[in-house]
């Protein structure tokens, strides 16, 4: 499975827009799309490297429910970098001008040229 920031990046902004005594639920059995997958998917990655709490549940099926998620510090701040579309953007440009991945230590590295080139 390989990563996919702009899933990860909604993710991160619809379980900030919840409120904290609301849920938010994904259950890979009631997804019958591949996009659904891929949302549940990166959910789950992004729980287990710390970035939402909640719990995980697997089914012996190989099905996935993900409940309560909410996002820790690690989460917001993750999201802050993101959130905005004109930076985001332009991470997205410099990954692909300099053929480098985007991971989570890469984003914070393109996320200063971005800024200065979107302040030039």
């Amino acid at each position: 499975m390989k990563r996919n920031w702009d899933v990860i990046r909604n993710l991160l902004i619809d379980i900030e827009s919840i409120t904290y005594s609301d849920s938010y639920n994904l259950d890979s059995s009631e997804l019958n799309d591949q996009n659904g997958i891929i949302k549940v998917e990166m959910a789950d990655l992004l729980l287990a490297k710390g970035f939402f709490t909640g719990e995980r549940t697997e089914y012996l099926d190989g099905g996935l429910s993900l409940n309560n998620l909410k996002l820790t510090w690690d989460g917001h701040e993750l999201l802050d970098t993101l959130r905005d579309q004109n930076v985001w953007s332009r991470i997205k440009e410099i990954s692909e001008e300099k053929g480098v991945d985007i991971t989570f230590e890469s984003i914070k590295v393109m996320l200063g040229l971005a800024l200065t080139s979107l302040l030039t």
